[in-house]
C-alpha cells in the first residue's frame, strides 16, 4: 500500500505458540539486535520492504544426576515413561521419577536432594516435580532388620517349663525363624499331661519354631500314683560306667517309703538271674549284672519291681534294662 511521506509505520509480529521472533529485515538488510514483537519505521522517506522471521522457542534444560550411596540396590530415573541416564539434560518443567530397586535383604533407608535429606521418605520411588534447577538425587539402602516375636508359656497345674535349658519366668523374645527347645518338668506328685496352643503334642521335650507370636500351655495333672519311681533303661557295671550307673537300681523320687520292695530279673530265655527284697533308695543295693558271682553277658534283661504303700496297695513295674560291658 502507498503510505504518505513522513508517516511512522508500525509493524507487529504475532508468533504462533512455541515460536518467537528471530530477526527483522529492512530492504533485505538485517536489523541488528532487534527481536522485539514490533518494529517502527519512522518518518517514511522511501519505498521499504520489511520482513520478520520466526524460530521455535528453545527449551531450557537442567542436568539430572542420580546415584546409589554405597551398595544394596539400583536407582533408575525416567521422564514421561522414558528412561534417562545420570547426567542427562532434562527439559524445564518436567517431572522426574526416580525408582529404587533394593537387592534381596535390603530396603530403602533414605533419599537426598542436592545433599539434603528428604525427611520421612523411605519409599521405593521419589518424584521431583516441575524441574526448575540442576538436581542430584541419591538413595541409600540398609539391610532389612529381622522380625522378632514373643513366646508366652502358660502353666496349668504344678510344674515348670524350661526354654533352651533356662527356667521360663516371663514372655521371651526371639528372632524370626529361631528354633527353641521346651521342656516340661512336673513337680512331685504331678505328671505332665501335654501341650496345647501352638504345641499340641504330649512329649515333655519339644522343639518350636518361632515364626510368629507363639503361646503354648503346659498342662500338669496330679499323679494317680502316689509314687514317682525313676528306673534306668541301661547300666554298665565296669570301671567305664558312671559311678551312679554301675548297678541297676531304681530310685523312688517322692512319696512315702514303700514297703515289701522287691526286684526280680530274668534273662532273654526267662531264667531268673536275680531276686531280692531291697531297701528303697539304698545306693548299695540292686543288681550288679552277675549271677552267683559270675559276670553275665551284655544284652537285654527283663525286670519286675513290686512294692506296697502304707495301705498295703501293691504296685508293679516291668520292662527291659540293657546290661552294657
Amino acid at each position: 500500500d502507498p503510505v504518505e511521506e513522513g508517516s511512522d509505520v508500525l509493524f507487529t509480529a504475532a508468533p504462533d505458540d512455541g515460536y518467537q521472533v528471530s530477526q527483522w529485515t529492512l530492504n533485505g538488510e538485517v536489523i541488528s539486535g532487534h527481536t522485539a514483537l514490533t518494529y517502527t519505521y519512522e518518518d517514511l522517506d522511501q519505498d521499504i520492504t520489511v520482513t520478520v522471521a520466526f524460530e521455535t522457542i528453545p527449551t531450557e534444560t537442567y542436568v539430572v544426576n542420580f546415584s546409589v550411596l554405597e551398595t544394596g540396590g539400583d536407582l533408575t530415573a525416567e521422564v514421561d515413561g522414558d528412561a534417562i541416564a545420570s547426567g542427562d539434560p532434562v527439559e524445564e518443567g518436567s517431572d522426574v521419577l526416580f525408582t529404587a530397586t533394593p537387592d534381596d535383604g535390603y530396603q530403602v533407608s533414605g533419599w537426598t536432594l542436592n545433599g539434603d535429606v528428604i525427611n520421612d521418605h523411605t519409599e521405593l520411588t521419589y518424584t521431583y516435580e516441575d524441574l526448575d534447577q540442576d538436581i542430584t538425587v541419591t538413595v541409600t539402602f540398609e539391610t532389612i532388620p529381622p522380625d522378632f516375636y514373643t513366646l508366652t508359656v502358660i502353666i496349668i497345674g504344678e510344674g515348670s517349663v524350661e526354654v533352651n535349658g533356662d527356667p521360663y519366668t516371663s514372655p521371651m523374645t526371639f528372632e524370626d525363624g529361631t528354633t527353641v527347645s521346651l521342656e516340661a518338668i512336673a513337680d512331685p506328685g504331678w505328671d505332665f499331661a501335654g501341650w496345647s496352643g501352638d504345641l499340641t503334642d504330649n512329649h515333655s521335650i519339644e522343639n518350636l519354631v518361632i515364626n510368629g507370636y507363639k503361646e503354648v500351655t503346659a498342662i500338669f495333672e496330679e499323679s494317680t500314683d502316689i509314687y514317682s519311681i525313676r528306673i534306668p533303661n541301661a547300666f554298665m557295671p565296669t570301671d567305664q560306667g558312671l559311678p551312679d550307673n554301675r548297678m541297676f537300681r531304681p530310685v523312688f523320687e517322692h512319696g512315702p517309703v514303700p514297703g515289701n520292695y522287691s526286684m526280680t530279673v530274668y534273662d532273654r530265655w526267662g531264667a531268673k538271674v536275680f531276686e531280692k527284697v531291697l531297701e528303697p533308695n539304698n545306693a548299695d543295693q540292686g543288681w550288679d549284672g552277675t549271677l552267683n558271682g559270675r559276670d553275665l553277658p551284655s544284652g537285654g534283661y527283663v525286670y519286675k519291681i513290686t512294692y506296697t504303700d502304707q495301705h498295703n496297695n501293691e504296685y508293679e513295674h516291668s520292662g527291659v534294662v540293657m546290661l552294657l560291658r
